[in-house]
């Protein structure tokens, strides 16, 4: 099989995630989209930091994944892309609010820089946010980022992964819309 992608997946998909209940739940969702990376030949991108996150908020799912994860080597540790994201923030986001939400998860994006940009989250507050920030011109590297919500069926995110994590238009920053 094909090598895949590098995804990085926030700490929220593998705590929603479950393997019981309505096929559109959540938890299932999040489940599918999981074994979609195993299934697929992706990787995931994490930091010390995030693995630390992981180990603190993952559900019973999400352990029996990792495990699998690691016996295929399909864990790859980065180290997270620093970007200035201070320094901007306060032109774009009008409030303290908004700007401590992407502090809080800069992560997401510096481990994906260091990745294939790709990012599978179930945060759209702060994808919203990241959104704007995308479209001001001190953030162009927002931009290439693509974005998944494994929870939004219309989203297709388990397809998406089958077909190797393309890089839709659709799915970058800046075009993702607000209601997705």
């Amino acid at each position: 099989m094909a090598a895949g992608r590098t995804l990085v997946v926030d700490t929220d998909v593998l705590r929603s995630s479950g393997d019981v209940g309505d096929p559109t739940s959540r938890p299932v969702l999040c489940a599918r989209f999981l074994q979609a990376v195993v299934e697929a030949n992706h990787k995931v991108a994490v930091t010390s930091a995030v693995f630390e996150e992981w180990n603190r908020h993952r559900s019973r799912f999400a352990l029996r994944w990792l495990r699998v994860m690691f016996g295929k080597k399909r864990i790859k540790f980065v180290s997270a892309v620093p970007i200035d994201l201070e320094a901007h923030l306060l032109k774009v986001l009008r409030t303290d609010k908004k700007r401590d939400a992407v502090l809080k998860d800069r992560h997401l994006v510096e481990t994906a820089l260091a990745a294939d940009r790709r990012i599978a989250s179930l945060d759209e507050s702060v994808r919203g946010l990241l959104r704007e920030c995308a479209a001001a011109p001190e953030f162009r590297v927002l931009a290439s980022l693509v974005w998944t919500n494994p929870a939004i069926v219309a989203e297709s995110a388990v397809e998406w992964l089958r077909r190797g994590a393309p890089d839709e238009a659709f799915r970058h920053l800046p075009t993702v819309p607000a209601s997705a």
